[in-house]
């Protein structure tokens, strides 16, 4: 992208090389404006095909630090996104799986100052 404000962030490579998982803001579909969040993204390393992980659009509702699996089957990141319909104040672990395409919370806290995060650059 070239439209200013549009970033790209926190860039991790699938073990095997075929994808890249990233935070993002830029926009959720084609001609749309840039989110008020950051979301998780995923794409081939070899061509151009990004898909939204997350698709909040909500100010702090930030999703980021992804991480692929050694078996490139998950992505965990952690992000501020509502858990059982309760938009929590600490950011939270969350497990995408990319076959199943689903998202899950591995952590629940909705108080303030509970914030669970994962090492950079960590495998799991």
């Amino acid at each position: 992208d070239t439209a200013a404000g549009y970033d790209r962030r926190q860039p991790r490579y699938s073990s095997d090389g075929t994808q890249i998982t990233y935070s993002s803001n830029r926009p959720l579909t084609a001609g749309g404006s840039r989110t008020s969040s950051m979301n998780i993204w995923v794409s081939s390393s070899s061509s151009l095909t990004e898909t939204a992980i997350t698709s909040t659009t909500t100010s702090g509702q930030d999703a980021y630090a992804p991480e692929f699996n050694v078996s490139d089957q998950y992505i965990a990141f952690e992000g501020y996104l509502p858990v059982s319909g309760v938009t929590p104040q600490s950011s939270n672990i969350w497990v995408y799986d990319i076959v199943g395409s689903s998202t899950t919370p591995i952590t629940k806290n909705t108080g303030a100052n509970l914030d669970s995060k994962l090492m950079p650059g960590s495998t799991w």
